[in-house]
């Protein structure tokens, strides 16, 4: 280095009081200037340096602490107040699925990615792609927020790489007017073997416990009535057979 005394006036190397917070000694002389001056520089070069983008640094490992540095492709410009010449990075395009699947690159405009957040459920990150599926629930949340689910649209239609499907198209138009009309749900099936026996059933205190009676020998059941349908059954004459589906 040639001027160890750039921030010392004069040499003068015990003026200071600076204690090391290893073992709490003053750290006094021109042999105390690593741990004092030479712990500056490093700070200023790993650290501000480094974050403004004038410095490369490097280390043998990932986890080690930097040992070496370099003034970066860009510190000319930087240090003439120049802006660098960066390459932009390409845009991601975001693709939409006819399942309703919306897939948002990393590389994608912020902004399109937040607007179309807000309609849609998250899925999951795979690899650069941030995963989002159109739902119900998606426009439950949506419409909380004041937002009309039709609204995304013509989003889609400017963001998105490719055509908007049309069953996705009607999907959205149809749930903008009547809601969720389509359910998914566990339920318990109870089959009889004739339509007498349902009929039974029904005039009995188990139909309490008949949610839906689908068919005039199928109905649905409610979870947990297994037991007492079929003491009640047994009673009426007939035996019935529980089955559990894995």
């Amino acid at each position: 280095l040639k001027m160890p005394d750039f921030q010392r006036p004069a040499g003068d190397y015990d003026s200071w009081y600076i204690r090391s917070t290893t073992n709490g000694q003053y750290l006094r002389g021109f042999s105390s200037w690593e741990e004092v001056d030479g712990a500056l520089i490093r700070y200023l070069i790993t650290r501000p340096l480094h974050f403004l983008g004038l410095v490369d640094l490097a280390s043998p490992d990932k986890d080690a602490a930097p040992v070496a540095f370099r003034w970066s492709r860009w510190a000319t410009s930087l240090l003439k107040d120049q802006v660098p010449g960066i390459k932009e990075p390409v845009p991601g395009k975001i693709h939409l699925f006819n399942t309703g699947l919306i897939t948002i690159p990393r590389a994608a405009s912020r902004t399109a990615r937040y607007q179309i957040a807000r309609f849609c459920d998250w899925e999951e990150r795979k690899g650069d792609d941030f995963r989002y599926r159109i739902s119900p629930a998606g426009f439950q949340q949506a419409s909380k927020q004041g937002l009309s689910p039709a609204q995304i649209i013509p989003l889609l239609h400017k963001f998105a790489e490719n055509p908007l499907p049309p069953g996705i198209l009607q999907a959205i138009e149809h749930w903008e007017k009547a809601g969720t009309t389509t359910h998914i749900q566990t339920a318990i099936l109870l089959r009889l073997e004739t339509a007498e026996a349902m009929e039974k059933l029904q005039r009995t205190r188990a139909a309490r416990y008949i949610v839906e009676v689908i068919t005039p020998t199928t109905c649905l059941i409610k979870p947990g009535s297994q037991g007492f349908i079929r003491d009640t059954l047994a009673e009426l004459g007939y035996l019935m057979d529980i089955k559990v589906d894995v």
